[in-house]
């Protein structure tokens, strides 16, 4: 049951807080880990700051409609704070990551006892899904936190029997999600609550909430940005809103196919706390009767997987909103074992050394040898030389477009083709490079050397100027193991190791 918060109780939770904001920031600054959509929310919230025009989310200039407003508000906000495209973008994943560890001890502690509470805080600071998209500006954890923020405060509502107050930050919290993400910022926490209640037969559960004053709060906050799109772009807002975000996302529903791989994969994201499910499962199965407290986080990962399972995008970091309930049961599973003893001991070195080895790769590993001296230093020529309008392109498929438009703050256009028929592939990758090649205007692309000589024809390559060369790291499936790399690493060879690990990399252009 809920309890009422005490001094002590405030002193941990300000100290967990502070402690995941620390653990979470670490190098945030560094590019070297990003994920593609990463590069958008940080292009488009530079452009907002650059343009003073925070209605409308611009991508190289163009509007961009996907997904509301704020979390380009916060991302912005946070690159006028820190001067730095990189740390300040990131840095509300940061805050709200922090946040959601935050809630999790708190509905920890209500809902079972302190220690539950810290274990369960603990295991989702250390969740590689969680700590990664925490580290990452894109809206995914900011989402997270509105929607946990929502199911807490229902929770004190309900189960606390907590003033009414409370009602109507439980719909501002509704609307800030809907903001961040769309309507399953306001679907997750109402189907997990009305499931609850029709199941249980809950017929006094929405007592506590003023209803009228919730619909008007909720509405204020999320009518005026949507009224205000609608009037600036018209239909072509409107179409996307519907058609995009609504039709074609609806129409999807029922295709549950490969649902065992994405789940297995999910589970893997969500490790180490995951990995003590099917623990869970069988103290549940065996204890006979399920507590209220536990089947109201049981719905909630219930709910989360079956509402994206049942989409036909099915991608990982969707699972994120399973991490609070997955964590929170894992949490009182292990807070129920003896103080005392080998396993609670080694749950805690886990813990530990958990920390410090994120801590390690992200921190100081990770940038150190992912450095992409090599692409910036390309990067910085292209800065250097291009002229308002010329074209940059990628002609290699081992070299990242997103991760050099992350660093030019341009549009870069991927000029190959992915295809498994390796003939296929070939030609059409000839095709779309000599076409890029040919253009009146100045164009730029960043190609390897092997694949320069491989798919840009001989008449072609005698009238390309070769403007700048780098080494950039191969990916995992060119990299080759072998006795070469061996005795290269033996002998100390440097020009050989990076040889062995590094692509040569050439900026070309069709005009010198």
């Amino acid at each position: 049951m809920m309890r009422r918060k005490d001094k002590k109780g405030i002193f941990i939770g300000a100290a967990v807080f502070i402690l995941a904001l620390l653990f979470l920031s670490v190098n945030i600054k560094s590019a070297s880990f990003s994920s593609p959509d990463e590069k958008r929310y940080v292009q488009s919230a530079e452009e907002m700051t650059e343009s003073g025009d925070w209605i409308t989310p611009r991508y190289h200039g163009r509007p961009r409609f996907q997904k509301p407003i704020l979390f380009y508000w916060f991302a912005a906000s946070g690159i006028s704070l820190l001067k730095d495209r990189w740390a300040g973008a990131r840095l509300p994943s940061v805050i709200f990551g922090a946040g959601a560890v935050l809630l999790t001890y708190l509905i920890g502690i209500n809902l079972y006892n302190r220690r539950a509470g810290f274990l369960s805080a603990s295991f989702l600071a250390i969740s590689w899904i969680f700590f990664t998209y925490s580290r990452l500006a894109t809206p995914d954890i900011t989402t997270l936190f509105f929607i946990t923020l929502s199911i807490y405060l229902f929770l004190r509502v309900y189960f606390d029997k907590a003033s009414k107050a409370i009602s109507p930050l439980f719909f501002a919290a509704l609307a800030f999600a809907v903001l961040t993400k769309g309507l399953v910022g306001l679907l997750i926490p109402f189907v997990v609550i009305v499931a609850y209640a029709y199941l249980y037969k809950k017929e006094g559960l929405i007592k506590g909430f003023n209803i009228p004053l919730g619909l008007f709060i909720f509405l204020l906050l999320v009518l005026p940005w949507f009224i205000s799109m609608s009037k600036i772009h018209g239909y072509a807002y409107i179409n996307h809103i519907w058609q995009v975000e609504t039709v074609n996302r609806a129409s999807r529903i029922g295709d549950i196919k490969d649902l065992l791989r994405y789940l297995t994969t999910a589970f893997v994201a969500l490790m180490p706390a995951s990995f003590f499910l099917p623990i869970a499962v069988i103290k549940i199965v065996r204890a006979r009767k399920i507590e209220k407290e536990d089947s109201f986080l049981i719905l909630w990962m219930i709910t989360v997987v079956l509402f994206f399972s049942l989409f036909g995008t099915k991608k990982v970091h969707y699972m994120l909103l399973c991490a609070p309930p997955l964590c929170l049961l894992i949490g009182t599973l292990i807070s129920g074992l003896s103080k005392r003893g080998f396993i609670p001991k080694a749950i805690n070195a886990f813990v530990a050394v958990s920390l410090i080895v994120y801590i390690s790769l992200y921190g100081y590993i990770i940038p150190t040898i992912c450095i992409d001296d090599g692409l910036m230093k390309l990067a910085e020529k292209i800065l250097t030389v291009r002229k308002e309008g010329e074209m940059i392109g990628v002609g290699s498929h081992f070299i990242s477009h997103n991760r050099l438009d992350a660093y030019l703050g341009i549009n870069v256009k991927k000029v190959n083709v992915d295809l498994y028929d390796p003939k296929e592939q070939f030609e059409t990758s000839r095709t779309i490079l000599a076409e890029f090649l040919k253009r009146e205007k100045r164009v730029f692309c960043v190609i390897t050397r092997e694949d320069c000589e491989e798919y840009i024809p001989t008449h072609l390559r005698k009238r390309i100027y070769i403007l700048d060369e780098a080494m950039y790291w191969k990916k995992p499936n060119q990299l080759n193991f072998d006795n070469a790399l061996f005795k290269a690493i033996l002998k100390n060879d440097k020009d050989e190791i990076a040889r062995l690990l590094k692509n040569e990399v050439l900026l070309i252009s069709n005009k010198p």
